[in-house]
């Protein structure tokens, strides 16, 4: 499937979404225009139940991926891909009581950071998977003191191939766990 044009995805409630082994592209782009939009109560469980199964944003300037805005969104990977130029997965700044939770497939971002972690309360597991990217630095957090983004990276493998910030850069307001191989 290729989304030439402007379309909005918003999730506000649970869906599953099963790749099955095909490719869903997303050439058109804009600024801040993400593929998917999870909002409040929404949540997302990436799976593919075949393989070669990916969500691609390929505009050279604009291909963002996922965000995760409002209160209580979620965003689950078990497989699959994501691919991206610009940010892969995203959590909005007034984004609160978030949860990421990534066990398998694949997220790429070729300009951009892989996981862009902000709001408050935010919770980060990742166990397995693989994660890798060509932009300034591959995961950025920045929370708050009062409500820090909990960050726990205890299997997968993350990769940053050519940012000036490295692989994590935890601003501030994060409390970081990274554990495994």
């Amino acid at each position: 499937i290729v989304i030439d044009t402007e379309m909005d995805i918003h999730i506000a409630t649970p869906v599953t979404l099963d790749l099955k082994g095909f490719t869903v592209t997303k050439t058109y782009g804009a600024r801040n225009h993400y593929f998917m939009v999870i909002q409040t109560g929404g949540s997302l469980t990436l799976t593919d139940s075949a393989s070669g199964g990916a969500l691609i944003a390929s505009d050279s300037s604009y291909g963002h991926g996922i965000q995760l805005e409002g209160s209580a969104p979620s965003f689950i990977m078990e497989g699959g891909r994501i691919k991206t130029t610009q940010e892969s997965i995203d959590i909005s700044d007034f984004a609160s009581d978030v949860k990421v939770e990534i066990y398998d497939g694949m997220i790429l971002s070729s300009d951009d950071s892989v996981l862009c972690v902000r709001g408050s309360n935010t919770d980060i597991d990742i166990t397995g998977g693989t994660l890798q990217s060509g932009g300034r630095t591959g995961v950025y957090i920045s929370g708050s003191p009062d409500t820090p983004v909990q960050f726990d990276m205890t299997g997968g493998k993350l990769t940053q191939t050519s940012g000036r910030s490295g692989a994590i850069q935890a601003y501030k307001g994060a409390e970081l766990t990274i554990g495994g191989s």
